[in-house]
């Protein structure tokens, strides 16, 4: 059998020598009578290496070739093969090769299909050329000397031991390609976290959120539009321990965002750790406010690509048009972790107090947690530009013990819309007010009367250190008032009334300097006023505590409350007398006792109030005579009741100057004498009730005059006489009629006695 080669490969070769032939035809003649010796497979792997341009299809030689003896080549290709993989097989440290697999052919290796020669010597693991080898290698040696081995003291020496078969490449290929992958890999998120980190986005990793715009809704937007609603958004989970949550339908949010939202909020004593980590307790399976809070600025508070311009503020008309052009929105999120970290935690808070006080339920909610719309276009929500320290919510996380404060002039600023009132009064509002409202410190006004609040109000009201209007009342809030309130040094305005709060009132609350209301009446509150001098509320010009449960006496410091208009006790348990001392409150108005335990003498002092209006001092145990200058404020006086004590002697004259009065009560004493003329001359009376006294004489005629007369009241006294009917407007008239055997003729009365 011959082979053709070219005239090149037969120079590299060289013709057969006759050794060469006699050596392959023993081996070959060996290689039959032994079915191990070699394989067809091996055959043929040798003859393509050194046939590659074989002409298959003739048997001349082509041109520019040398016969070549096929067999011959054959055995000595065989052989230097061999040879060749036993010397590039090294032993490790002086060790013999890897051992053997149980029923591998002699002088094979357990992974290999090639014949090696198992007495073959290498030195240091590599045959190297020109040295002997110990047992006969002249198929080595040959082929060294003809240049089938590189030379390995050159350029094209190679480094290690090269693959042996497919298998070993296609190990080496895979490791090749896993190690770029891993490389490619690290690299892309080192760079994707980085630049992450640079502008702030974490956002930017999340799935967009397309915005349905148009469909309908329980609110208008208040420009005629429909009210804008929101595709379902996943929330986080409560239940986990990691500080970042995780989602319930697996998706990933932003973490660097929602990490650092928890963190600052945590660490600033703005929510609790709780808040974020347990279910509401209500029913232990819904979201707290805080974590809803949380997921609306994680997930949902999003907006258009190209809206999301700091020197242009957004709005809800610019998000719906950009939303109804492109109907699958490119979204970014709107604050993120370079936003200032004040204007973060003002959202923040906002979004609790809706989620903590059922939101959805209110009767007007329009634009409140609308993705991309400034908290300042909430109804109810009334904004100021403000310089705010220019640190972000990232730079906090950095140093959380030294976040500069809100009114740090000494750090660099910033101006945002920052929050100084919310007003939404009888609005439906239940639920709680929640601990975040701490993290609006620019907040001036809170109104939320007339409303269905519960719980108690929160300590941390009292870090709202700016607040001047705190109007709570006609809620169901619970518990005692918080000492706190006595923090808000700006005060001037605070009217907690109507609720449920019981225990005693703060004495922490009268070192409010600015105050200038106070309203803290129908509730039930007990113990006694304090006994101070209140000088600090010399501002104070309206207190009512009316309707409670206090009692003790009536402090004397009150003669301090130099600006007092309004006094209100009326409807408590104080006992004693009225301090003669309060005499120095000459800018009262309103002086209203009754319903309470005061005894003694009314005191004389009726005439160091030129503006009083009002004069309540009925359902007591009062003594004496009433007192000469009781009239003395004249046309400024609309009402006096001082029905229900024990008061005798007559009408004071100084009441005839009074004609604004509209409203005069003395039943249910002890006063005698005749009935005043003068009281005709009244004529602005509306309630005049003389009942139950000792009065006698003549019903005066002059009576007739007081045709806006609702209610007269005649009856229990010894009067006589015809009552002048007349009043077009009177719905109750009562006297002493003769059918009860009364001495008094009335025609229109509606109950004789």
């Amino acid at each position: 059998m011959q082979a053709y080669l070219d005239d090149s490969e037969a120079d590299r070769f060289g013709p057969p020598s006759a050794a060469d032939s006699s050596s392959s035809s023993s081996d070959s003649s060996s290689s039959d009578s032994s079915s191990d010796s070699s394989s067809t497979s091996s055959d043929a792997s040798i003859i393509r290496k050194l046939t590659k341009k074989s002409s298959p299809s003739s048997d001349s030689p082509p041109e520019n070739s040398t016969v070549v003896d096929r067999p011959a080549l054959l055995s000595n290709a065989a052989s230097a093969s061999s040879a060749l993989i036993a010397s590039t097989t090294p032993a490790a440290n002086g060790k013999k090769p890897r051992g053997k697999k149980s029923g591998s052919r002699p002088g094979t290796y357990a992974d290999d299909d090639s014949a090696v020669s198992s007495e073959a010597t290498i030195e240091d693991g590599l045959p190297i050329a020109g040295r002997p080898i110990t047992q006969q290698t002249t198929p080595l040696q040959a082929l060294e000397s003809q240049q089938l081995m590189p030379n390995r003291s050159g350029p094209e020496r190679r480094a290690g031991v090269m693959p042996r078969n497919r298998r070993e490449w296609c190990i080496v290929i895979f490791s090749v390609v896993a190690i770029i992958s891993v490389a490619v890999g690290v690299g892309l998120g080192i760079g994707f976290y980085m630049s992450n980190r640079n502008r702030g986005d974490a956002n930017s990793a999340d799935s967009s959120r397309e915005i349905a715009v148009g469909e309908p809704g329980s609110n208008s937007n208040g420009s005629g539009d429909q009210e804008q609603s929101y595709s379902d958004t996943p929330t986080a989970s409560p239940g986990n321990n990691s500080l970042f949550p995780t989602l319930v339908d697996g998706s990933s949010p932003s973490e660097d965002f929602a990490n650092a939202i928890k963190y600052h909020i945590i660490s600033q004593a703005i929510s609790t750790i709780a808040s974020l980590s347990e279910y509401d307790e209500t029913d232990g399976t819904t979201l707290t406010a805080q974590q809803q809070a949380r997921d609306f600025l994680v997930f949902r508070d999003r907006i258009p690509v190209g809206l999301n311009d700091e020197e242009n503020e957004t709005s809800f008309a610019d998000v719906q048009i950009q939303a109804k052009q492109s109907p699958q929105l490119e979204t970014t999120a709107y604050l993120k972790t370079s936003s200032p970290a004040y204007r973060i935690v003002q959202r923040y808070a906002l979004a609790t107090f809706y989620y903590a006080t059922d939101g959805e339920g209110w009767e007007t909610n329009d634009l409140w947690v609308a993705p991309g719309v400034h908290e300042c276009e909430w109804v109810g929500i009334i904004c100021r530009e403000t310089d705010i320290p220019a640190i972000s919510l990232s730079e906090t996380l950095e140093n959380p013990d030294d976040i500069p404060r809100y009114n740090d002039g000494r750090v660099d600023t910033t101006i945002e819309r920052m929050v100084t009132e919310i007003n939404l009064p009888e609005n439906n509002l239940k639920g709680y007010l929640p601990i975040e409202i701490a993290g609006l410190p620019f907040m001036k006004v809170l109104g939320l009367w007339s409303n269905e609040i519960g719980d108690t109000i929160p300590d941390q009201i009292g870090n709202l250190t700016g607040l001047q209007g705190l109007h709570l009342d006609d809620n169901l809030f619970t518990g005692t008032i918080p000492t706190q309130l006595g923090l808000l040094s700006e005060m001037n305005d605070m009217s907690l009334s109507n609720n449920q709060f019981h225990g005693n009132i703060p004495t922490e609350i009268l070192n409010l300097e600015k105050l200038e209301r106070l309203w803290l009446y129908d509730m039930q509150l007990d113990g006694s006023l304090p006994d101070v001098s209140y000088e600090e509320l010399r501002n104070l010009q309206d207190l009512n505590l009316r309707n409670n449960k206090l009692d003790g006496s009536l402090p004397t410091g009150i003669k301090n409350l130099v600006n007092l208009e309004t006094l209100d006790f009326s409807s408590n348990q104080f006992t004693g007398v009225i301090p003669s001392s309060w005499s120095s409150l000459v800018n009262l108005k309103r002086f209203d006792m009754n319903n309470n335990k005061l005894r003694g003498n009314i005191p004389n002092f009726f005439d160091s109030f030129p503006n009083l209006e009002s004069i309540s001092l009925d359902i007591n145990a009062f003594i004496g005579s009433i007192p000469s200058t009781i009239g003395s404020a004249g046309l400024s006086l609309k009402k006096i009741t001082l029905g229900e004590n024990k008061l005798e002697g007559k009408i004071p004259v100084s009441i005839r100057d009074c004609t604004n009065l509209k409203q005069l009560e003395m039943n249910s004493n002890q006063l005698r004498g005749t009935l005043p003329t003068w009281i005709g001359e009244l004529t602005k009376l509306e309630y005049l009730d003389l009942s139950d006294n000792k009065l006698s004489g003549n019903v005066p005629s002059e009576l007739s005059k007081l045709t806006k007369i609702k209610e007269l009241r005649l009856d229990s006294n010894l009067l006589e006489g015809t009552v002048p009917c007349g009043f077009p407007q009177a719905s109750v008239v009562t006297s002493d009629c003769s059918p009860r055997g009364g001495s008094v003729t009335c025609s229109c009365c509606t109950r004789c006695s």
